[in-house]
């Protein structure tokens, strides 16, 4: 999720970032102390563990089985230009899931395509699902944040 955020925000892949993360669940917050060290030297940056609504409200969440990583957004970042990738990323991926539906239900296609290629459709249509909510609140968290800061 750190790699997701440094994409997104466009910050260079060797960029120190103060990174935030919580978890939904004793076991996870266990498993993220265990990890964090490894997590820094991955992630180039410290590692927070807080709940999230501790965090600074310039840190964006973002969320993926029960687990939130904040990545900070700095004065460098450019918001028209971040939510413009997003939208395009959001536009891509609903495009796709589109396609994948189609043929989903197209009864021939069920019944003629090998039973591992429908599964690995419906696989792929659940994780872009899990995507495009993921783009959703990041541009609304961005949003957000460019308000506060105009």
């Amino acid at each position: 999720l750190s790699r997701t955020g440094r994409v997104l925000l466009n910050y260079a892949p060797g960029k120190h970032l103060a990174l935030y993360a919580a978890a939904q669940d004793e076991h996870e917050v266990l498993s993220l102390q265990s990890l964090s060290s490894e997590a820094e030297h991955l992630a180039r940056g410290s590692l927070h563990l807080s709940p999230w609504q501790t965090w600074p409200r310039n840190v964006l969440r973002l969320v993926s089985e029960g687990v939130t990583v904040g990545i900070p957004v700095e004065g460098d970042v450019d918001l028209e230009k971040v939510l413009g990738r997003i939208r395009k990323q959001r536009d891509e991926t609903a495009k796709e899931m589109k396609r994948l539906e189609g043929k989903l239900a197209n009864a021939d296609f069920v019944a003629k395509a090998p039973s591992d290629v429908v599964g690995e459709h419906r696989d792929r249509i659940a994780m872009l699902t899990h995507e495009l909510a993921m783009l959703n609140s990041t541009e609304r968290q961005l949003q957000d944040m460019g308000q506060r800061l105009s």
